[in-house]
């Protein structure tokens, strides 16, 4: 499989891994709290403030990866204090190779949809270097206001710097959270497609939808966004055997281990499969664990919300049999014909 850019939660795992990311980062920049000596905790209190962290339903920890390096991290803080678990503080560092790649803008979409939708948040707040332009520039875009100025808010060689403190109403009506819809017609079947926040979040087979009813929330648009239309391309390019490159923004809602399943869907070569057990023992082997089974892998991949964008239909069973797939056998056998005329499986 190959690698991509995958965000996730951080596990207590990853405690090594944060450890040296943060020395890494601290010494890249002056636009941290800390330097090049990182984060001030042992292995042990990193790993087990990620396993509480992990386990809040207030609070987040993410990690920006590829090749199963870490190169990004977003963090959510919620006070424990009633009176100030209303709102909640972020934190964003991304490694300078990587700080041309959008990992920032990325984390910051997800960090914001947890705090508004699963956190439930009423506000956020971040301190920004106030001669850090292009990170203001970038919280700003999504709605973050500069409601005051704090000198000597920290000392680098002695020398006081000013920063921004910045804040984002997470209960105004605004565009932050915005989903629009589209339909495309492909050769097997019109397709459903969602975008939200600039990224597409869902591309489903209408006629296994049951209703349409929720079309009618305010919240949705029907609108060709330039997200939509991006789809669009993909999918005429795709249906025209031009073997697209894979798109690689998504908005993805589901548990960790759904995520980490549609990651590895992500992975497998266009005109290839592989296997749920082959998933598993990957899946086995990144969680430390002994075994993970098929059937789990299976069921994660029953949710996935965007088809053939993220090819689950590339996944058959141990004894190379066509199963499992929500669009119907047909379109399964379909679309890896499409890929790869040659491609052996048994119906």
């Amino acid at each position: 499989m190959e690698e991509k850019l995958i965000i996730k939660k951080a596990r207590k795992e990853d405690s090594k891994a944060l450890i040296d990311y943060t020395k890494i980062v601290g010494g890249e920049s002056d636009n941290l709290t800390f330097g090049k000596e990182g984060i001030p905790l042992s292995e042990k209190q990193e790993a087990e403030y990620l396993e509480n962290i992990y386990n809040s339903k207030k609070e987040l920890y993410l990690v920006a990866t590829n090749s199963d390096k870490i190169i990004g991290s977003a963090t959510l803080s919620v006070s424990k204090k009633e009176r100030l678990s209303h709102r909640g503080e972020i934190g964003i560092t991304v490694k300078r190779a990587y700080q041309d790649k959008h990992i920032g803008n990325k984390l910051l979409k997800e960090i914001i949809y947890f705090a508004k939708y699963e956190a439930k948040l009423d506000i956020l707040s971040l301190e920004v270097r106030s001669d850090n332009i292009k990170a203001i520039h970038l919280y700003s875009k999504f709605g973050f206001i500069t409601v005051g100025i704090f000198d000597d808010y920290m000392k680098i060689n002695n020398q006081g710097i000013t920063v921004n403190i910045m804040r984002l109403d997470l209960k105004a009506d605004s565009n932050l959270v915005n989903f629009s819809y589209s339909f495309y017609t492909s050769p097997i079947g019109k397709l459903f497609l969602v975008e939200l926040n600039g990224c597409l979040c869902n591309c489903s087979y209408v006629d296994l939808i049951d209703n349409f009813d929720f079309l009618n929330k305010k919240e949705l648009i029907e609108k060709d966004t330039k997200a939509i239309l991006d789809a669009k391309k993909w999918l005429d390019d795709y249906f025209a055997k031009k073997n697209p490159k894979p798109m690689e923004v998504f908005s993805l809602k589901g548990t960790e281990f759904q995520k980490d399943v549609w990651a590895c869907l992500r992975g497998i070569k266009y005109g290839h499969t592989i296997t749920y057990g082959q998933i598993a023992k990957y899946l086995a082997k990144l969680y430390h664990k002994e075994k993970i089974s098929a059937q789990a892998v299976g069921t994660a991949i029953s949710y996935n919300p965007i088809v053939i964008f993220i090819p689950c239909h590339r996944v058959i069973g141990a004894n190379k049999r066509l199963s499992g797939y929500d669009g119907g056998v047909e379109r399964k056998k379909y679309l890896l014909k499409l890929e790869n005329e040659n491609v052996e499986f048994k119906e």
